[in-house]
């Protein structure tokens, strides 16, 4: 059992559990899009189709994540860590499968049952249990890139973080494949079991020795985290051009498979969610495996490396989430895989920025601070309002239209990002 509690704890341990978990996290994350037109078929059969109630599902999951983030991120600094996580996996793994429970409980209604299933069949209860998927996933947001940052070096981190975040495209396309072969509400029933043992795995992990040290200057520094990370410019601009990239990724990632089903036709719902899964994985992975090692590779010559990695990325999504929207099929597919790729760039970098800024004992917290923000402004609310400006406008287009704008605003705040990194600093050395 030691050897196995010391792999567990080692850096290549914790980086592959955490990969995992990661990997789950947007699976389920993105299982809700895939099947959003089979929700909308069996929720709302005889009313109006409301795209803005529709994307209320993401902010549902979205807002908990980001309220509740802060919180867990005070509270690692004085908790274990990995605890902290377990028990936020269990949560979250459960109300997954609360989720498909509404589906299940709807088709019960549907057939003349009654009882219990009245309330689980319904609307509220897939909203509620999006919610507290929100607020199991914030248990681990936080903790894990602050676990990473203390077991690598600054000069590997971003390498380290684009493996760990490498999740992001690959787990989200396994969520739309997943969502497309086994349906509404199947999908998420699958949630369950390989939560339950991730989260039992992270109570054997232990924290390391970094962390022990950081809490020496908790009593300290505890009510001067906040005002100290807002101090730091390139912390601050790092999360400013996030929130807007954030605000495009969210967006796009929620609408994008009925989109293409419903107004491009561009097939049925699994052919589409297989070729979206499939793209998503291949561009995202590359990208974000490419942006970490770039970013790495120019950092020695060129200390604003980080940020004008990210920035190129949002720069080159624009053009071609104009060329997905209007070009044809089969030119569309390759728009959307370069679309994909530019947004993807950025997620080493960035927030290998944000670990590399911030004093160690307020990684946690600076990554929490970072994910309020990124969804509060971000994702949480890019489904309703493109939900919403579809529906005024009656143009199923108006919604990606919007985020040209907000791609370009985020490329400027990360290229003047580069140039506070390369300003002489007075922040503590990080390990």
């Amino acid at each position: 059992m030691r050897w196995f509690i010391a792999l567990l704890s080692s850096p290549g341990g914790a980086l592959t559990l955490l990969l995992g978990i990661n990997l789950l996290n947007y699976i389920d994350r993105y299982l809700p899009s895939a099947v959003l037109s089979s929700i909308s078929r069996q929720m709302f059969p005889n009313e109006e189709k409301s795209e803005f109630l529709e994307g209320t599902l993401q902010s549902a999951f979205m807002f908990s994540f980001m309220i509740a983030a802060p919180f867990f991120g005070w509270l690692c600094r004085y908790y274990r860590r990995w605890s902290i996580i377990g028990w936020g996996i269990l949560l979250w793994s459960l109300a997954s499968a609360g989720s498909g429970l509404a589906g299940l409980g709807k088709s019960q209604v549907d057939g003349g049952e009654g009882g219990l299933w009245l309330l689980v069949g319904t609307f509220g209860f897939l909203f509620t249990s999006r919610i507290l998927v929100g607020l199991g996933e914030a248990a681990y947001g936080p903790s894990a890139p602050a676990i990473l940052a203390d077991h690598y070096p600054e000069k590997t981190r971003g390498k380290v973080l684009s493996i760990f975040y490498a999740a992001i495209p690959v787990g989200s396309a396994m969520g739309y494949l997943l969502g497309g072969q086994l349906g509404w509400p199947n999908a998420f029933f699958w949630m369950l079991p390989p939560g339950v043992l991730l989260g039992v795995l992270c109570f054997f992990a232990k924290d390391p020795l970094v962390k022990a040290k950081a809490q020496e200057n908790n009593a300290a520094k505890g009510k001067s985290a906040l005002w100290e990370l807002l101090r730091i410019k390139p912390y601050v601009l790092a999360v400013g051009g996030y929130v807007l990239a954030t605000y495009a990724v969210g967006g796009i990632a929620f609408w994008l498979p009925k989109y293409l089903i419903t107004h491009r036709q561009a097939g049925a719902e699994a052919s589409v969610n297989t070729m979206v899964g499939g793209i998503i994985a291949l561009s995202g992975l590359s990208a974000t495996l490419i942006g970490g090692w770039l970013a790495d590779r120019l950092k020695p010559k060129r200390p604003g490396a980080y940020f004008e990695v990210s920035a190129l990325g949002l720069l080159v999504a624009a053009p071609f989430l104009l060329g997905a929207i209007f070009a044809p099929f089969p030119i569309a597919w390759f728009m959307i895989f370069a679309c994909c790729f530019g947004l993807m760039l950025c997620t080493g970098p960035i927030n290998a920025i944000i670990m590399n800024v911030a004093p160690p004992e307020h990684r946690a917290q600076a990554m929490a601070l970072c994910i309020f923000f990124i969804h509060a402004l971000g994702d949480a609310i890019s489904p309703p309002i493109m939900g919403w400006l579809n529906d005024t406008t009656k143009d199923p287009n108006a919604g990606f239209l919007s985020l040209l704008v907000l791609l370009m605003a985020g490329a400027f705040i990360w290229a003047m990002g580069s140039k506070s990194l390369a300003l002489p600093t007075s922040l503590p050395p990080t390990r």
